[in-house]
């Protein structure tokens, strides 16, 4: 009972979805958000294949290559992945953790939700800067 208690508690702000970040302008037209977006919606393009669910991401599957693009991406500037964090909600590890349970066969959760909905809102933010720019 107390560890619910204590889980709720570290969910409830990322539950409270009424108000929006502040978005930057600069971090939607940064190339790395783009490349992040792209990379999650190849990776839904891919999770239900044959292919993904035999192999996952080991190195001899056909996916190992979307592992280390993101990688190169969340691994770089820490200031990039602090901003995505403040602007987005997003936070280093998370497309992977979604990806590799989506590997191996683990439905979605509250996790995978949250996720979905960081990226859902960079990619309108992407798609608005350069619409502006």
């Amino acid at each position: 009972m107390r560890l619910i208690t204590i889980i709720t508690i570290l969910l409830l702000p990322l539950l409270a979805t009424g108000e929006t970040p502040v978005r930057e302008d600069g971090l939607a037209l940064d190339p790395r958000t783009e490349r992040l977006t792209k990379l999650y919606r190849k990776f839904l393009g891919f999770e239900k294949t044959r292919a993904f669910r035999k192999f996952g991401f080991s190195i001899a599957g056909p996916y190992y290559w979307w592992v280390r693009d993101l990688n190169k991406i969340e691994a770089g500037d820490k200031d990039y992945m602090t901003r995505l964090a403040y602007t987005y909600r997003y936070y280093r590890g998370d497309s992977y953790s979604i990806a590799f349970d989506a590997s191996q066969g683990i439905k979605p959760g509250l996790q995978r939700k949250l996720h979905e909905k960081a990226i859902i809102s960079m990619i309108k933010d992407v798609q608005s800067a350069k619409k502006n720019k």
